[in-house]
């Protein structure tokens, strides 16, 4: 197995170009996808462009390793000490505004780590060098975050229509608690809540496990793919952002767009999920809403739930018959085996005096094969009254443990065990797609490097990208030349045969 490193390095930034050099843009890509395709165990399938050194023993490898990067950071000695192979990828970063430089590594086996001492580096490719025995990491740790650095790559790439990954939408009607349901599950507040539609763009979520402090403290932060680089610790700031963001794609007074806002949320307390809260299903136009706005969600919705690679949360409130639930018979249609549908039946704790949801829990009413959790949510009054979810938690055990006609359920009840359940549906969800998933990324490796070959040789320096853009114009204007002859004949052609046709017509008349 490959170690991999990863080494920033500064340069002066310049002031009289805006366009990056093509290396800036497309080696960074290869880099990403290098990574994940390490992860996922499929160099052997999906080949990538990168330079090989070899050499003999004490040919001076390292050295030249290092002289390239600048710094001192590979094991050195008499007898062999590149033990395995190791993946260094140089990444040229701007200096800081005050002319300083900041360099640092990081291991692709140690994610979110920064090395700033070089020392530190060479101890760390020795100590992996030497383990033999690495720790296991939960699947759901390593699968579900590539998945979602893949959804990154996709969308830099603009080929969301060639490749569809494995995602979890969220689905039901207006007021039927999605906001609340995925605010539990993160266990923060940061959704836009209110009586009327809210949730009016598709909203990314990818919740990531991380591990506490050594002090024991947590940290939990958010960032949006529209701002990267920028963490938002005060989750009410998410909150407004999520609200402008909103507000910037379908307008202030109540329209919907399809135009997506990615959110990842990095926190001890969660589980690796990645789900899509779509707009909820509404019958009646408000506001700036065409006529026909509850066609246009469904169409939505159905864009998303209707691919094979995407599971689907079916969120219905209790107090409403499940027979007629909008979110069970949209799912049902993309899904009609029910193979990829989870059912959600929230606020069971408003039904009606001397009625349960037992019946729906064990799926008597209406089966499904992965089955339903049933929850209970923080209401309106709860949310006003700043009622913490930690405490709401606590509140639905306690109802559950009170109501002895839900014993025996305690897998099918409950935030946490919906928590559970969706994390390890989507891991076997990833696992079952992922053949098929690599099979049409590598054909699109092919395809894409069929048309980069056509493109001819490739240059940093700005004469060459000149020469190559004027070479591909050129062929342009060659190829809309040939067309517009071949037009301009067949015009000719057609104007021959009418005149003969009219002479033809003249004599008969004659």
């Amino acid at each position: 197995m490959a170690e991999e490193a990863v080494s920033s390095t500064p340069t002066h930034a310049s002031s009289s170009s805006s366009a990056a050099p093509l290396g800036h843009s497309v080696i960074p890509i290869v880099n990403k996808l290098q990574d994940i395709f390490a992860q996922l165990g499929s160099q052997s399938t999906i080949e990538l462009p990168q330079v090989a050194v070899v050499g003999s023993q004490s040919s001076g490898k390292s050295s030249v390793l290092e002289a390239l990067v600048g710094r001192d950071f590979l094991p050195r000695g008499n007898d062999i000490c590149t033990r395995r192979p190791l993946v260094l990828q140089l990444l040229q970063t701007k200096r800081k505004p005050d002319g300083s430089e900041e360099e640092y590594g990081e291991f692709l086996h140690l994610p979110g780590k920064k090395f700033y001492d070089f020392s530190e580096i060479r101890r760390e490719i020795q100590g992996e060098t030497i383990s033999s025995t690495p720790s296991a990491v939960p699947l759901s740790r390593s699968v579900i975050p590539i998945v979602n650095n893949l959804q990154r790559v996709i969308i830099w790439l603009g080929c969301q229509s060639m490749i569809e990954l494995p995602q979890l939408a969220v689905a039901g009607c207006q007021s039927s608690s999605k906001s609340s349901l995925i605010e539990a599950i993160v266990g923060r507040d940061f959704l836009l809540r209110g009586k009327d539609i809210r949730t009016r763009c598709p909203l990314v979520l990818q919740l990531l496990q991380t591990k506490r402090r050594l002090d024991g403290s947590d940290e939990e932060y958010g960032e949006f793919l529209h701002l990267p680089g920028r963490k938002f610790f005060d989750f009410l700031e998410i909150h407004h952002e999520i609200q402008a963001e909103t507000e910037r794609e379908a307008g202030g007074n109540k329209g919907v767009s399809d135009k997506q806002i990615r959110l990842k949320i990095f926190s001890p307390n969660v589980l690796d999920i990645t789900l899509v809260d779509l707009p909820g299903i509404t019958k009646v136009p408000v506001g700036d809403q065409p006529s026909d706005i509850e066609a246009r969600i469904r169409t939505m919705i159905m864009s998303y739930i209707k691919l094979p690679s995407c599971l689907i949360l079916a969120v219905t409130p209790a107090n409403s018959d499940l027979a007629n639930s909008d979110a069970l018979q949209i799912a049902g249609n993309a899904d009609p085996d029910g193979y990829r549908t989870i059912g959600i039946i929230t606020k069971l704790d408003i039904m009606d005096r001397g009625t349960d949801a037992r019946n729906l829990l064990l799926g008597k009413v209406i089966p499904l094969r992965l089955g339903y959790i049933g929850v209970v949510n923080r209401s309106q009054e709860d949310i006003m009254m700043n009622r913490s979810i930690k405490d709401a938690l606590v509140a639905e055990e306690k109802f559950f443990r009170s109501r002895p006609v839900y014993n025996g359920l305690a897998d099918r009840c409950g935030i946490t065990q919906l928590a559970k359940k969706l994390n390890q549906i989507l891991v076997q969800h990833i696992k079952t797609v992922l053949p098929g998933l690599k099979s049409r990324i590598s054909s699109a490796l092919v395809s894409v490097a069929k048309e980069h070959a056509s493109f001819g040789e490739i240059t940093e320096s700005k004469a060459g990208q000149g020469a190559l853009l004027l070479n591909i114009l050129s062929k342009y204007a060659d190829l809309s030349h040939q067309w517009w002859r071949g037009r301009m004949r067949k015009c000719q052609q057609l104007s021959c045969l009418a005149e003969h046709e009219s002479t033809i017509f003249s004599n008969q008349s004659l």
